[in-house]
């Protein structure tokens, strides 16, 4: 009692929502996709599989084509609100729900006992986001946990200084641990140390940081960007604003920070002819 209720959770397709204080927000991408840290992955499966103790046991038959890979989330109201288009539509479904007869929302609560296929009073449909990941839907709510506490930079067009300087460290963190992939979040760790180690004196300049990173990031590429690109357009399908404008400034400051052609091919993940 007086816990505060996870901002999302992970569910199994027939799962229901834990409460009404959740949306269901179903994650679909190609079949290639495959997280590790994903409790379970539907993969050229049907749709018959059994499901215990919140773990997925599926009858993987493989089948012609390339099935997508779907990830069901429960997604807090707190978390959907700062969503502009999820805000809008819980906006029209509770208008929708206040113009029902109030003996017909009392016979339906009544039957809440047998909730097959109702997530919720009245069945908000679940939203569906097209070439989302697992990790990129994992990234997405914690940045809209994050923004719960915390007033988010605006960034102005067109950059007028280097990223470092315009946004908080809570946001570089995010873009820098939580925005890329494993292997790229290390070495950017790892210089990062190796940077603090090597310093005797003085003040560590934003170049110093920059680089840090960037060389990190610009030797993975364009993998080390999978994530983040991925998050620009989750944040531009939903509507979130400061998550769109972070992401977007973020690339166009690696690109504006390119010190030849052959760098800024690289992070587009290009060649030249």
């Amino acid at each position: 009692e007086g816990e505060i209720a996870p901002l999302y959770v992970s569910l199994s397709r027939s799962a229901p929502l834990p409460s009404e204080d959740y949306v269901r927000v179903v994650a679909l991408s190609g079949a290639g996709d495959v997280s590790s840290d994903a409790p379970c992955v539907q993969k050229n499966a049907r749709t018959d599989g059994n499901w215990k103790n919140g773990s997925c046991i599926q009858n993987l038959t493989e089948l012609e084509g390339n099935e997508p890979v779907r990830h069901d989330f429960a997604l807090h109201l707190r978390g959907a609100r700062n969503c502009r288009l999820l805000d809008t539509i819980l906006d029209a479904y509770d208008l929708h729900m206040g113009a029902i007869d109030r003996d017909a929302v009392d016979g339906i609560a009544e039957n809440k006992a047998d909730r097959t296929g109702k997530d919720a009073v009245g069945h908000l449909p679940p939203v569906v986001l097209p070439q989302a990941t697992y990790k990129g839907c994992k990234a997405l709510f914690l940045y809209l946990e994050l923004i719960t506490t915390r007033v988010p930079t605006t960034i102005s067009k067109p950059l007028r200084a280097p990223i470092e300087e315009l946004l908080q460290p809570w946001e570089m963190n995010f873009l820098l641990k939580d925005c890329m992939d494993d292997t790229t979040s290390r070495a950017i760790s790892q210089q990062m140390n190796d940077g603090k180690e090597g310093k005797t004196k003085g003040r560590k300049s934003v170049g110093d940081a920059r680089t840090a990173y960037y060389s990190a990031i610009v030797n993975n590429a364009p993998d080390s960007l999978n994530l983040i690109t991925e998050l620009a357009m989750l944040s531009d399908f939903l509507i979130v604003e400061p998550l769109r404008q972070l992401t977007c400034a973020f690339l166009a400051s690696l690109a504006l920070g390119a010190s030849s052609e052959t760098e800024l091919l690289r992070l587009c993940g290009l060649s030249r002819p």
